[in-house]
């Protein structure tokens, strides 16, 4: 089992259905977190190119699960608002349907 551990303190494994999503913002994160905005400005023009018309509905909801778990932590992080932020990385632009909306 591969482990991933991202700069906010989330802890993902190669066992979680989203494993690859919340790898690429593992290392999103990191990037931020060394270089700021400029890590912003590369990562998502990079994104739009390699992400197939499905990876990016997985890498939302890993977002989505990535700010729930900070809110729930919260107090035990250093500046959860800090990692909720660099977080907000998507537009609306996405290509969801009906089903990729629903969360059981």
């Amino acid at each position: 089992m591969q482990v991933t551990i991202g700069p906010d303190g989330f802890v993902a494994n190669s066992e979680m259905d989203n494993y690859a999503a919340h790898v690429r913002l593992t290392e999103y994160l990191q990037e931020r977190q060394a270089d700021g905005g400029k890590a912003l400005e590369r990562v998502l023009p990079r994104l739009r190119k390699e992400l197939s018309k499905s990876e990016p509905v997985a890498l939302i909801r890993a977002i989505h699960a990535r700010i729930a778990w900070i809110a729930e932590h919260g107090s035990e992080l250093s500046d959860p608002m800090r990692w909720q932020e660099f977080l907000a990385l998507y537009s609306p632009r996405l290509p969801f349907d009906a089903a990729d909306l629903i969360v059981c």
